[in-house]
């Protein structure tokens, strides 16, 4: 069933409009699209810097992101950004790699609302998704998990401002 209101989390602020872009990392959908989630969550790890590499995940409810790199780092090159709320009519989902949760439109849209963050972190704690900060040992273990790292993250204490 498709949700009536979308969100996008984006590093830049104050967009009126959001145009669909053939630049989106990690998909494999060709053609030009506006991306969103149902999940305030996982719209608020878009924020984050690319400073280094990051594995977004969803284990049942809890939304994580590990980075392979330093927090302070990180910190240097957060500079936040915001969630767009967006409403869904011209969305549909289709094949990502998270069809259940990713939505896209071919279509500009207007965003209903904005909400602005200084910092990824910030927004991130603020929807409860836990940020792990790791060194390049732990990252390739977690993505060479069979449980794409579950176990591992268990014994790890995510990031509290």
């Amino acid at each position: 069933m498709k949700p009536g209101i979308l969100y996008h989390g984006s590093p830049c602020l104050n967009l009126e409009v959001l145009e669909p872009r053939e630049d989106s990392p990690g998909h494999k959908l060709p053609g030009r699209y506006v991306f969103a989630t149902q999940h305030r969550q996982l719209a608020a790890m878009f924020l984050a810097p690319k400073v280094a590499p990051m594995q977004m995940s969803q284990f049942h409810d809890t939304y994580s992101l590990i980075v392979n790199g330093t927090q302070s780092d990180f910190q240097v090159a957060d500079h936040g950004g915001a969630i767009y709320e967006l409403p869904a009519a011209t969305f549909q989902q289709g094949p990502s790699d998270m069809p259940e949760i990713e939505w896209f439109s071919k279509q500009a849209v207007h965003p209903r609302h904005t909400e602005v963050f200084p910092s990824s972190l910030t927004a991130m704690h603020h929807y409860g998704v836990n940020v792990y900060f790791v060194d390049a040992a732990t990252y390739a273990a977690i993505q060479a998990a069979a449980d794409h790292g579950w176990q591992i993250l268990q014994s790890l204490t995510p990031f509290r401002p």
